[in-house]
């Protein structure tokens, strides 16, 4: 659970303060991939999918 808390501060941290758009577009991404992951039941097949389809698995 602590990885996950690090995460949302990282990606909270990226989207709201650093000056490169691409950036702050990728933190926000990150930041709703992980809400998603932790609200909803389907949640990690989502991430999983998502992750696979920005590259990132």
């Amino acid at each position: 659970m602590g990885a996950v808390i690090v995460i949302i501060l990282c990606a909270a941290y990226v989207a709201l303060f650093v000056a490169n758009e691409r950036q702050r577009r990728d933190g926000y991404r990150v930041l709703a991939l992980v809400f998603g992951a932790v609200t909803g039941g389907t949640g990690l097949a989502a991430l999983l999918l998502k992750l696979h389809q920005a590259g990132m698995l």
